[in-house]
């Protein structure tokens, strides 16, 4: 054999699929930013690509931030789960914005689907930790409506796990607390700390310890023992739940809750002064300077920063 001929030209390999949930966290991670990139800052040139004159084609989002619209043959490695098929035909249908938020449904389930494609080879354990550690990030859906805030971009060149996502998330949480207001505080919201004007912690406006009577604007508190939120715990009272989405209603007003404080990693006792379904807010009285905020109930939800105490209030 010649050695001046050009070496023989080796097949590709396949890519490497993520194993561990610190992988596949990642790869969801990164997938969602480019889809997330589409639907927000490139709406434009999706909705331009996705005419309805074309065939059948679906939004796809690699690793890499890029993402692409085609049919799934062109745009789609063979492995992979395909993605929902068509998105442009209802484009002229409906509203813009309706239409980016159905999209923003199916990359969602895309990006599950995916996900758990990449985890089939995962323990029982190991899915419920993926599953928590998706959980906890904003949907696509919930940032094309404006629910939720678009989630940062991936650094490049590394794996970044679920402990150092979620460190990140609680010292983001903690910056934007400290730089004068949370992310749950409701536009309009009072400034200042939970517990009324001037510096401190929540309940530390006027001074007063557990068992001092409660500011005039608030209820008695109807319990035999105040919980240990009343002078901030570490850990919610076992007997409360976590506020859900269907909680959020006019049921909700005139209830003792527990909420988090991120800042202080506490949770401090609060009153529902009042609730605005249709905002899905909540005036809140913290207990017992009575220092009112308004909240965002449904980033509180969310978050799992709000618990009801069973015995107060509609004594659910």
């Amino acid at each position: 054999m010649s050695g001046t001929g050009r070496a023989a030209q080796q097949p590709a390999r396949p890519p490497r699929f993520p194993r561990t949930v610190d992988e596949i966290f990642d790869d969801f991670c990164r997938r969602r930013h480019a889809l997330q990139t589409a639907l927000t800052d490139d709406a434009d040139a999706l909705f331009d690509q996705c005419d309805p004159s074309r065939q059948n084609v679906c939004l796809y989002g690699d690793r890499s931030g890029a993402w692409v619209v085609g049919p799934p043959t062109s745009a789609l490695p063979g492995d992979l789960p395909e993605p929902c098929l068509g998105i442009n035909f209802a484009r002229d249908g409906m509203g813009r914005k309706d239409w980016l938020a159905l999209v923003a449904c199916h990359s969602d389930a895309w990006l599950f689907s995916v996900a758990f494609f990449f985890a089939a080879r995962l323990d029982a354990a190991g899915r419920a930790a993926l599953f928590a550690a998706l959980n906890r990030q904003p949907t696509l859906f919930e940032i094309a409506i404006g629910r939720a805030a678009p989630a940062p971009a991936p650094e490049q060149g590394r794996v970044v796990g679920v402990e150092e996502w979620e460190r990140r998330r609680q010292q983001r949480q903690q910056g934007q607390a400290g730089g004068g207001g949370t992310t749950r505080r409701a536009e309009g919201s009072p400034g200042g700390s939970p517990g009324g004007s001037g510096g401190g912690s929540p309940g530390s406006g006027g001074g007063t310890g557990v068992g001092a009577p409660p500011a005039p604007l608030l209820p008695p508190l109807p319990f035999k023992q105040p919980p240990a939120s009343a002078s901030g715990a570490k850990q919610p009272e076992p007997s409360g739940r976590p506020m859900v989405d269907t909680d959020i209603g006019p049921t909700l007003q005139g209830r003792y809750t527990e909420i988090f404080w991120p800042d202080d990693a506490l949770w401090r006792l609060a009153y529902v002064a009042r609730v605005d379904a249709a905002a899905k807010t909540a005036l809140v009285l913290h207990w017992p300077s009575a220092g009112a905020e308004q909240l965002d109930l449904e980033v509180l939800a969310r978050e799992g920063q709000m618990r009801l105490l069973p015995d107060c209030g509609s004594g659910k």
